[in-house]
């Protein structure tokens, strides 16, 4: 009579490693979340700023505000400036993820 041997049942497979501790919602970074006022603080009237002299070198190139008009670089500078403005607020503005 032959034997059979038992088989030896399938190992188990490894457990799934623990996902990474989340860290709770306002605590971003090591130091926390930076307040919302100080961003807007700190970052919106730099933003006005650059949009209102970018507009100003803008409209003082086209000649409507001043007498003299026709300065192509002046122009492409503040709408340069002017872009950068915008960007800024939109940054310090929008709402956080």
């Amino acid at each position: 009579m032959s034997r059979q041997r038992a088989k030896a049942p399938a190992p188990a497979p490894a457990p799934a490693p623990a996902p990474a501790p989340v860290p709770p919602s306002g605590q971003d970074s090591r130091y926390g979340r930076t307040p919302k006022y100080r961003a807007l603080l700190l970052g919106l009237p730099p933003a006005l700023l650059l949009i209102a002299l970018g507009a100003l070198w803008t409209l003082q190139s086209w000649g409507v505000i001043g007498d003299d008009a026709g300065s192509k670089s002046l122009s492409a500078v503040g709408s340069i400036v002017c872009g950068f403005g915008v960007a800024l607020a939109y940054v310090v503005i929008r709402p956080r993820r």
